[in-house]
């Protein structure tokens, strides 16, 4: 079984009525479902990190512990975020939220004066990118979430999620080469990982 034991520990108590336990295994968890949604949904991160967790509330009598309770979790997050994206009627978010929204609503100011140039070069990839693979690389570089986990959070074998993996790295890095120019976007790609895991 994968995941932090701690957080079957914490589930069980919950489970039994110990209303402390869940708020404990729950906020532990709001920092990366914050940024799982703050990509391609900016503006209602909040909200969905909120709606995410109360629906983890409700359906927790449904986690039967044959996944992590972090792919259990991240796998309520991603329809929550499908959810939101089809009822804004903006498929085009989906596949280029930044051609979509402009240029300015992917990074707040206090963000952009953070990030060197080739971060945000980076970054502007990911949120290019359409959303099931987004999320993909989301899981794996910034949640640190194993290939196996991220196949029960989209419930595909795992060969798909590490085919999503290398189409999702050679979409980022051809917008990273066009933004930057051939050089320094293959200096990025070839030290891809650092770079990506940089922006969490």
């Amino acid at each position: 079984m994968l995941g932090r034991p701690d957080d079957y520990a914490l589930l069980a108590q919950w489970a039994q009525g110990n209303r402390r336990a869940g708020d404990r295994l729950l906020r532990r968890h709001v920092p990366s479902l914050r940024r799982f949604f703050e990509v391609k949904a900016p503006e209602v991160a909040d909200d969905l990190t909120q709606a995410t967790l109360l629906a983890c509330m409700e359906s927790r009598e449904r986690f039967r512990g044959d996944a992590s309770f972090k792919s259990f979790l991240f796998g309520i997050a991603r329809r929550r975020l499908l959810l939101y994206l089809r009822s804004q009627e903006r498929q085009e978010r989906m596949y280029g939220f930044r051609a979509a929204q402009g240029p300015d609503t992917v990074l707040t100011p206090s963000r952009c004066a953070a990030l060197r140039q080739e971060q945000s070069a980076m970054l502007e990839g990911l949120a290019t990118l359409p959303v099931q693979l987004q999320m993909t690389l989301q899981l794996y570089y910034w949640e640190s979430m194993k290939v196996a986990e991220i196949a029960q959070v989209f419930a595909v074998p795992p060969s798909t999620v590490t085919s999503r993996l290398a189409r999702a790295r050679e979409l980022v890095g051809a917008r990273i080469e066009a933004g930057l120019g051939p050089q320094r976007g293959r200096a990025i790609a070839d030290d891809f990982d650092r770079w990506l895991r940089s922006l969490a």
